[in-house]
């Protein structure tokens, strides 16, 4: 046996040893480098058309939502008409930053209506057709609104892309309804 040759042994040892170490550093970078989500940051900009109340900033964060935001825009998008606050369901921001991004705006969205308690829903109910009894407004998972800028059917149909809920197009009184749903839904007035 020379000095350059190895046994058979020490070869299966060290193509071994080699096999386990090129398998655990492939999978290092994973675990080392996490990939960089689409969006770490998150943001859009409402007014309240009927307060002219306004928010403008960030509501989502490396993964996390914003409790400061939350509570701002659950205060602005609260029942106008007695000052009922609800919390509004978060995946709406998330649509509407869907719905912004899709449009490629960066345009403000005009709020006609976020929650509405069930004592504004029952006169309303009485006052108006088309008003849910049950309205997905009482439960805090609807928005009627506008987004600046941009033509209301193309709003009306870039939300309906996202099949996230009910979309309801109301082109007389010039809104959008969108909520969050367990199946989507559309209708227009």
């Amino acid at each position: 046996m020379t000095q350059n040759s190895i046994s058979r042994r020490q070869f299966l040892i060290f193509g071994g040893a080699a096999a386990l170490v090129g398998l655990s550093c492939s999978t290092l970078p994973a675990l080392i480098i996490p990939k960089k989500p689409k969006f770490s940051q998150k943001k859009f900009a409402l007014t309240n058309i009927h307060t002219g109340e306004s928010f403008e900033g960030v509501f989502w964060q490396n993964g996390s939502w914003v409790e400061s935001s939350l509570h701002q825009l659950n205060k602005i998008l609260r029942d106008r008409r007695n000052g009922k606050v609800h919390p509004i369901n978060a995946e709406l921001f998330h649509l509407m930053h869907r719905i912004q991004e899709e449009a490629g705006s960066k345009s403000q969205f005009e709020i006609i209506c976020g929650y509405r308690s069930p004592e504004t829903n029952l006169m309303l109910k009485k006052a108006k057709k088309g008003i849910a009894q049950n309205s997905q407004h009482i439960k805090g998972n609807a928005i009627d609104l506008r987004l600046s800028g941009l033509k209301l059917r193309e709003l009306r149909d870039i939300a309906r892309t996202q099949k996230a809920g009910g979309v309801g197009y109301y082109s007389k009184s010039n809104f959008v309804h969108i909520d969050i749903r367990p199946k989507p839904a559309y209708w227009q007035s």
